[in-house]
């Protein structure tokens, strides 16, 4: 009966919001960074996670659109006229292709190459 109270929801609502911004998005993180340093995954897995870590930490392909004025996130997909939405289509079929062919690369690189770039970027970081 109390669950139905809204003013029990919302603070429910409030703590779990809470827990997954601090303590889980914490742990989520750090087992992406994990698994991204373990030697012992396979390459595509370690690729796929800091593609995750930089997607999430907003270096990824739809923060480069955003800052490279292909997307404006001020102006909502149904306010943009037919030529806005031409050049966003155009543009992001482009980003696509460029991250389909990375993706394939990076897929063909050995797992040895991969390991001393990323030491390599270890080090610099």
């Amino acid at each position: 009966r109390l669950m139905l109270l809204p003013h029990v929801i919302a603070a429910l609502r409030e703590e779990r919001e809470k827990y997954i911004h601090g303590n889980c998005a914490s742990l989520a993180l750090d087992t992406m960074m994990e698994i991204m340093i373990d030697k012992g995954q396979k390459g595509q897995v370690r690729f796929q996670c800091a593609k995750w870590i930089l997607e999430a930490s907003g270096h990824g392909l739809a923060a480069r659109a955003l800052s490279d004025g292909i997307l404006d996130e001020e102006k909502p997909l149904s306010e943009m006229s037919l030529r806005e939405l031409d050049r966003l289509i155009v543009e992001s079929e482009k980003r696509l292709r460029a991250a389909r062919v990375v993706e394939i690369e990076v897929e063909s690189v050995s797992s040895v190459a991969l390991d001393s770039a990323l030491d390599s970027a270890r080090d610099q970081g």
